[in-house]
């Protein structure tokens, strides 16, 4: 996740001299969606995104069977055209489980994201653009925050909150929190000193046209990167926490809760542990090829 954010902080600090201040967000998107087409593993990371989310959405639509109703009389079924990919310890249908699993998966990921970023770029901002006492409180909550392992801090918040969905995620968006605030303060910092935002301050321009329309508009480029290589590890981190008991509880289907499941049956079914794993490697590669293709278009030395 370090890496990430340093990765993203070199895009940033090269694709600022090349564009004015308020450059356009839909001139953003427009370029991005152009280059990630001529870039293969972007476009095939996309392609991958763009077929989960559509499992996702359509998951009532491609599963034939209620992703919980029990069927005790045909249990640990192997792969058949009944059944395309068996059935668990209760009987339940795998791939109605792992279409469903789509949508806890990718609600993980986008949504805890989602509010990571919003809190991370407003303290980002915050400590970079006031600075003094205010930057170093904030910055040493963050590192804080960074000093312990991803997963294990996870783990605790998430034992600490109690079991579910809803509390996995707030855990995965405070442990992702401090990679936005961290990769924003260090690209405020920098921008807050070009001519042009001496030159806005100097004709009058309040801290708040200053933010939102010279300095903001400005670092979106890191932050594009980097709000997509942590959904895929915000998905590792869903998925780990199912696995251990504290995330999606039963009967919700979540490929780390059915990987749990299937490892008990490793010998006998091995079907169980296999699907929702190639379901997560495949995700989360996709997320990490889309980064990179996002990465590659936004940075000038690699075009």
């Amino acid at each position: 996740m370090a890496e990430a954010g340093l990765k993203a902080a070199d895009v940033g600090m090269d694709m600022r001299d090349e564009r004015p201040a308020g450059w356009p967000w839909a001139g953003l998107c427009a370029s991005l969606v152009f280059h990630v087409r001529k870039h293969r593993l972007g476009a095939l990371g996309a392609v991958g995104v763009v077929l989960v989310v559509f499992v996702a959405i359509f998951a009532p639509v491609l599963s034939r069977y209620d992703p919980n109703a029990q069927d005790l009389a045909n249990v640990l079924l192997s792969p058949s055209a009944a059944h395309v990919l068996g059935t668990d310890d209760l009987g339940r249908d795998l791939l109605g489980r792992l279409v469903f699993g789509a949508r806890v998966s990718l609600q993980a990921g986008v949504v805890t994201v989602f509010f990571a970023m919003l809190a991370g770029i407003t303290l980002g901002l915050l400590g970079g653009f006031v600075g003094g006492w205010v930057d170093e409180v904030l910055m040493r909550l963050m590192d804080a925050v960074l000093a312990f392992p991803g997963l294990v801090l996870a783990l605790a918040i998430s034992a600490a909150l109690g079991q579910g969905l809803g509390n996995a995620m707030v855990a995965i968006a405070i442990v992702s929190t401090p990679q936005f605030a961290r990769l924003t303060r260090g690209q405020v910092l920098a921008v807050k000193e070009f001519e042009f935002v001496a030159a806005a301050r100097a004709g009058g321009a309040s801290n708040r046209r200053l933010i939102f329309l010279h300095v903001l508009p400005n670092i979106t480029s890191p932050i594009v990167v980097q709000c997509v290589l942590s959904v895929a590890n915000a998905i590792i981190v869903e998925a780990s926490l199912s696995f251990l008991g504290v995330g999606v509880q039963p009967p919700t289907p979540s490929w780390g809760a059915m990987l749990r499941m299937g490892y008990g049956y490793i010998d006998m079914a091995p079907w169980l542990s296999v699907a929702p794993g190639l379901a997560i490697f495949a995700t989360v590669l996709a997320f990490n090829f889309l980064g990179d293709g996002v990465q590659d278009v936004l940075d000038p030395r690699r075009r």
